[in-house]
C-alpha cells in the first residue's frame, strides 16, 4: 500500500479517536456543570448559573461556602480573607494562559495546593452540610473531590433533587482545659 493510503487511514482513526475523546469530555463537562448547578440551587443560592461557566464556578463554590464575617477557615487549619478564598480562582485560569511559564513542577505544585486547599475546603464543607455532620468528619473525602472533581461530582449525584443544604447555625467554643489538645 502507498504511503497516501496508510496517511488516510491512520489521518481517519486519528480523527475518529479525537472526536470520541472530545464527545466524552462535552459529556462529563455537561455533566459537572448540572450537577454543581443543583447542589447550589438546593443551598438557595441565587447565581447558581455560575455553575455552567468554567473557572467561574470555583467563585460560586467559594461565595456559598464561604464563613461568615471577614474570614474563612481552610481545611479546619487556618483563615484567609474572605475576598481572597472567593478569588483564588483566578490562580489557575492565569495559570492557562500561554504567557505564564512557570517551571513545570511549579506549575503542577500550585494548581494541586489549589485543588487541595480551595477546592477540598468548598467540598468538605458542602458534603459535610449535606450530611448534618462536621466538617472534620468530610474534609478526607473534600480534598480527594478538590484533587479529582469526578469524586465529587459522583457523590453530589447521588442526592436528591429535593435535598436542601443548609448551612448550619455557628456552633461558638471557649477555650477550656476540657478541649484543648495540647493538656
Amino acid at each position: 500500500m502507498s504511503d497516501l493510503v496508510y496517511s488516510l487511514v491512520f489521518g481517519g482513526a486519528a480523527l475518529i479517536v479525537g472526536i470520541i475523546v472530545l464527545a466524552v469530555y462535552a459529556a462529563f463537562y455537561v455533566w459537572y456543570s448540572f450537577v454543581t448547578y443543583r447542589t447550589l440551587q438546593s443551598m438557595n443560592y441565587d447565581k447558581a448559573w455560575m455553575a455552567w461557566i468554567p473557572y467561574v464556578r470555583y467563585y460560586a463554590l467559594a461565595d456559598v461556602t464561604k464563613d461568615e464575617g471577614e474570614n474563612t477557615r481552610v481545611l479546619g487549619s487556618f483563615e484567609v480573607p474572605n475576598w481572597l478564598y472567593q478569588w483564588a480562582w483566578v490562580l489557575p485560569l492565569v495559570l492557562s494562559i500561554p504567557k505564564v511559564n512557570l517551571p513545570g513542577f511549579l506549575e503542577w505544585a500550585v494548581r494541586a495546593a489549589f485543588a487541595v486547599i480551595f477546592l477540598g475546603t468548598c467540598y468538605a464543607k458542602i458534603f459535610a452540610w449535606h450530611d448534618g455532620v462536621s466538617e472534620d468528619d468530610k474534609r478526607g473525602i473534600g480534598i480527594a473531590g478538590g484533587i479529582f472533581e469526578i469524586i465529587a461530582v459522583i457523590i453530589m449525584t447521588g442526592w436528591k433533587k429535593e435535598d436542601v443544604i443548609e448551612r448550619p447555625a455557628k456552633i461558638e467554643t471557649v477555650e477550656t482545659p476540657e478541649n484543648n489538645d495540647f493538656n
